[in-house]
């Protein structure tokens, strides 16, 4: 299961341009999370199942638990039936506090660059789609206790929280975070991670599967937010 961070420099596009091959990624990041959200709710309930039988008690219906599951595997196979048969559903994405307000600061402030309809009262919208993108995040943590890890105190939360995450990859289009556009290694104590373009995660992770970008539209992410008919 590849973690991945998604800095707001991609992040943007992706979320405000439909037609943008970020977008793309977006659409693909959410089976992701979907397949997560319904495996490891699943999980749970067995867990819950085990541990009562276990100890003698029984598990009542909890009919909140129970439809976070069938809205999780409704969605899910509601996105797959659209996308490509090799899409992969392994691919989760990390989001935590620091991430989250800095995408918001950045539509409200450049947000109608990207799509002139945006108004800055639609970034609180934008950022509920991404958290809900996000499926796991590291523990809380306070941005100022970010060390320097890049040439931009800005940037430097945004890599150390995808290191404390246990994040695999950030992809980021940053030249702070990603100088010359050449990917680099990042540690803090035994946490690593590589940054890397936009364009060299799609060329590394993706081309060598063939698979079909063309062919993952970006509107199909409003499958991952759709409520199960009654």
């Amino acid at each position: 299961m590849p973690l991945l961070t998604i800095d707001t420099s991609v992040a943007l596009p992706a979320a405000l341009a439909a037609g943008s091959h970020p977008r793309k990624l977006w659409v693909v990041l959410a089976y992701g999370a979907l397949t997560y959200q319904a495996e490891h709710l699943q999980l749970d309930r067995e867990l819950l199942a085990e541990t009562a039988a276990n100890e003698g008690g029984e598990v009542h219906a909890d009919p909140a638990f129970d439809e976070l599951v069938e809205t999780a595997e409704y969605r899910r196979t509601a996105l797959g039936e659209l996308l490509p048969y090799e899409t992969p559903d392994n691919y989760v994405a990390v989001g935590f506090t620091a991430l989250f307000d800095e995408f918001e600061r950045k539509v409200q402030d450049v947000g109608r660059k990207i799509d002139p309809s945006v108004r800055p009262e639609d970034a609180a919208k934008f950022r509920r789609q991404f958290e809900a993108i996000c499926a796991v995040g590291p523990p809380p943590f306070d941005p100022a206790d970010a060390p320097a890890l890049t040439r931009d105190p800005e940037d430097d939360p945004i890599v150390y929280g995808a290191l404390l995450a246990g994040c695999d990859i950030l992809v980021s289009d940053d030249r702070h975070i990603v100088p010359g556009g050449i990917g680099r290694e990042y540690e803090h104590g035994e946490h690593r991670l590589r940054a890397m373009t936009f364009g060299e995660f799609v060329h590394g992770c993706f081309e060598p599967i063939d698979f079909p970008w063309s062919q993952v539209e970006g509107s199909w992410l409003r499958e991952a937010f759709r409520q199960p008919r009654a």
